[in-house]
């Protein structure tokens, strides 16, 4: 099953003329790019920087629209879905995980909104299992971001990324997995969510994919 099909994708950005100049510059970021996700697969796309990585993850997303081209999720082109129903197919797990957490708000509330699609028990025993997946305790939930380490906050990104599609238990297992060798090579995931993680996709070896966007060192 092809779960993301990527055809011909290509995306222009255009400079702004200014006082002194007449000509607006082009910066082709993506050129004509096609690629395949099969179920149970991970993707990796590594390039120097500024070479269009980020700005094919967006229009996967869809925080950016492609000038030409289809981006298509298990056969549906993304701009059939609707905002919701997308977050429930696509997630980002950023590599500064701090950044992409409301300071203001305690974990409880932040994986509540990201589960809103389950209630009451149901969405108290996913958070709970995804917390332990990741290698955190319940007793956690009161904290705020601020009191949490790098690699607990990398975890709490991986988390509510996982709870936010309403994955399957078994198959967050290998998404959680797919996520760690970039992660681990920014510095942001240590020794014990390498252990818990790789354990996890031992056990559970198929049955999920992700794509993943790294930047090529010299």
């Amino acid at each position: 099953m092809t779960l993301l099909d990527i055809r011909n994708v290509s995306k222009t950005f255009f400079t702004e003329r200014s006082l002194f100049r007449n000509r607006t510059g082009a910066l082709r970021a993506v050129s004509n790019v096609s690629l395949t996700l099969k179920k149970g697969k991970v993707l990796g796309i590594v390039g120097e920087s500024g070479s269009g990585k980020s700005t094919l993850g967006k229009m996967v997303c869809r925080l950016l629209q492609p000038d030409e081209g289809d981006v298509l999720i298990e056969g549906k082109n993304i701009a059939a879905y609707s905002r919701r129903d997308l977050s429930r197919k696509v997630q980002m797990v950023f590599q500064d995980p701090y950044a992409s957490l409301n300071p203001k708000l305690p974990l409880r509330i932040i994986l509540q909104e990201a589960a809103y699609h389950l209630t009451g028990r149901q969405r108290s025993q996913a958070i709970s299992d995804i917390l332990s997946l990741v290698g955190l305790s319940d007793k956690v939930l009161s904290a705020y971001p601020h009191q949490f380490s790098g690699g607990q906050r990398q975890r709490i990104a991986l988390a509510r990324a996982l709870l936010q599609g309403g994955v399957e238990l078994d198959r967050a297992r290998v998404l959680a997995q797919s996520a760690l060798p970039l992660l681990e090579r920014r510095g942001f995931v240590y020794s014990r969510e390498r252990e818990l993680l790789a354990k996890a996709l031992r056990e559970h070896a198929a049955g999920a994919s992700s794509d993943t966007v790294g930047r090529a060192s010299p």
